[in-house]
């Protein structure tokens, strides 16, 4: 009888510890809900974009499960344009904030955006006058988000990479990426068909102020290629110093396509690399 009791007892007190562990649970998760609902979302992002000079702005915002908030129809614009045409559009972007931002009070977020026809997702803090951003990039349509730059590309691009971006010093900023592409086509020339790259992959790496270009290969059905090289960042990304080796295999196929192309390019295509250099928005090429 006496064991009958004490075993009933420690199953009763295994009982009452399992339910003070779920109420604790429980209240940890709501306190959390309850951080996450009231947390400043718009104004953790401002301070985070602001001192780069940019800015989002949104029609609406509502609750997103578990936590955090759904933005929809999202433009990210440079307060320096004084035209307000967006960067870059999404029709919804999911914000969370990052475990530091709620308990330690250090800016941060992680964010995951609907953008052209893919999805880019990032965590983001504030460290000082740095940002730190860590991201990846899945299968975003290049024709949709060049359109308006008038860039004439198609294809799908994903990638991953991480960077530390400082307010004002370029030459203090440091990345990388690995990136990958399908079907890629690019239209060097208007009115020549577009050269049909296909599956395209490469790395970038930034520090010192320049990205260094490695690795950059594409197999095609108009042409094989490799290039590496290097683009010094210059204030105004258009007036940027580009140096850059391009190697091109054109196949049977492409060389039939693009005969009147290859024939404006300084040398047939062969062991010789075509050098690009000069100003990034209009480089020459020899």
């Amino acid at each position: 009888m006496l064991e009958f009791c004490g075993a009933t007892s420690i199953g009763t007190l295994l009982r009452g510890r399992r339910a003070i562990i779920g109420y604790a649970i429980l209240g940890a998760l709501l306190f959390v809900a309850f951080l996450a609902a009231s947390f400043p979302y718009g104004d953790t992002l401002t301070s985070i974009l602001a001192p780069y000079k940019l800015k989002v702005v949104y029609q609406s915002q509502h609750m997103s499960a578990p936590i955090g908030a759904a933005l929809i129809n999202v433009r990210l614009i440079s307060t320096a344009d004084p035209s307000g045409q967006a960067l870059v559009q999404s029709s919804e972007v999911r914000l969370a904030p990052t475990i530091g931002s709620l308990f330690f009070g250090r800016p941060g977020l992680n964010v995951r955006a609907d953008l052209y026809g893919g999805t880019v997702s990032a965590s983001i803090h504030r460290k000082g006058a740095m940002v730190d951003l860590r991201f990846a990039i899945r299968s975003v349509n290049l024709e949709d988000a060049l359109h308006e730059l008038g860039a004439l590309m198609s294809g799908h691009i994903s990638g991953a990479g991480s960077a530390e971006i400082s307010d004002d010093e370029i030459a203090q900023d440091t990345g990388q990426l690995a990136l990958s592409a399908d079907d890629l086509s690019v239209t060097v020339m208007s009115g020549f068909p577009p050269i049909r790259l296909g599956a395209l992959t490469g790395n970038v790496r930034l520090a010192d102020g320049t990205l260094k270009i490695s690795g950059v290969e594409g197999h095609g059905a108009d042409v094989n290629l490799k290039a590496d090289g290097t683009v010094e960042l210059a204030q105004n990304v258009a007036d940027s110093p580009v140096d850059l080796k391009v190697f091109l295999d054109p196949t049977p196929e492409g060389r039939a396509r693009l005969r009147l192309f290859l024939g404006f390019l300084p040398h047939p295509p062969g062991s010789a690399p075509y050098l690009v250099r000069g100003r990034l928005a209009a480089p020459s090429i020899s």
